[in-house]
């Protein structure tokens, strides 16, 4: 037994010994690291109450291509804006409606300048660029076109159909879309129109992301949209014949380059007589058997406007409203049920 308890304890004399040197190791190496005194983060400590996180998508190249130009959310923001200039051309009822709602929801300080059409005065130049104003809301393409050179303003466009062709996104300028909500417009459509599965447009070239946008809606509603290219009106009107067989409708988008008052009566009278179901942009059009009238909402268009003033970098926000307005008598000519 006594042989046995000395065993023993030898044996756990050297297990200590060699517990002494492990220890001694790892308190050395610990030395060598840096104990801060702070609590641990949680994921709902990581950002103060105080802070604003703004998710940011990676820029978007713009090219011409026909993928559709992704919606803007919000990219890198800036500093509350304190003064805006709201640029349009006179004598438009409909532009000044969208002037007086982005003035009514503008947080800052706003000046609305007229300029004369079809080429601005000088002195409405000047003044416009002696301004204090460093926020410049465009409306209308003769506004952005003229605009173009200010490039040591934060500019936004609005009511510029061929915005493509201008090359307004590439030269620094945000946008807003000038083609109401397009799932609305279908949605409508397709009450009236259950069967409606193929839906032509025609437009000028340099639209292809407007058009890409309108395709991706159509499919939401099971509509194909086929889109064809004319340079001027005598091409639209051909692609308009050819399009007969294809197609159960039109959308008619306000292309002014392929579009005068006569090529729209012809325009109608074509498709009426084809049988077809015509939406347009123009109310006055409705007396020639049009089936809708799809416009954009002028509140809609400053709401998406401000948004625009409060970011920096190019980007393009789609409208989120559509104004319809249904022809009864359209409806009963070809058969719908509304």
């Amino acid at each position: 037994m006594l042989v046995q308890a000395g065993y023993n304890a030898g044996v756990w004399s050297k297990r200590s010994l060699q517990l002494g040197a492990l220890l001694l190791v790892l308190l050395q190496g610990c030395s060598a690291i840096e104990v801060r005194d702070e609590p641990m983060k949680t994921a709902t400590d990581s950002v103060s109450t105080n802070e604003v996180v703004v998710m940011v998508k990676p820029p978007v190249k713009v090219s011409p291509t026909s993928e559709p130009l992704p919606q803007s959310v919000v990219p890198t923001q800036q500093p509350k804006p304190q003064s805006l200039a709201i640029v349009l051309i006179k004598g438009n009822e409909n532009y000044q409606q969208i002037a007086n709602a982005v003035a009514q929801r503008f947080a800052g300080e706003s000046e609305v300048f007229e300029l004369s059409s079809p080429a601005p005065q000088a002195s409405e130049i000047n003044r416009l660029k002696n301004s204090k104003h460093q926020q410049v809301l465009l409306i209308g393409a003769a506004a952005a076109r003229w605009a173009v050179d200010l490039e040591d303003r934060h500019r936004v466009f609005a009511q510029v159909f061929n915005h493509q062709q201008e090359g307004l996104l590439e030269a620094g300028f945000s946008g807003v879309s000038m083609v109401p909500d397009a799932d609305q417009l279908f949605s409508t459509w397709k009450t009236l129109a259950p069967n409606l599965t193929h839906v032509g447009i025609i437009t000028g070239p340099q639209n292809e992301q407007t058009i890409a946008q309108i395709k991706l809606a159509g499919q939401r509603f099971d509509i194909e949209v086929l889109h064809r290219e004319a340079a001027n009106d005598k091409e639209m009107l051909y692609e308009l014949k050819q399009l007969n067989e294809e197609v159960q409708g039109y959308w008619l988008l306000p292309d002014h380059r392929i579009l005068s008052r006569r090529t729209m009566k012809d325009f109608m009278s074509i498709s009426v007589k084809q049988g077809k179901q015509v939406a347009l942009f123009n109310q006055q059009l409705l007396k020639y058997g049009g089936l809708m009238y799809v416009g954009a909402d002028p509140d809609d268009i400053a709401q998406q406007a401000i948004v625009q003033l409060s970011t920096t970098g190019p980007s393009f926000r789609l409208l989120e409203k559509a104004v319809i307005e249904i022809n009864q008598r359209a409806v009963e000519q070809l058969n719908l049920a509304l």
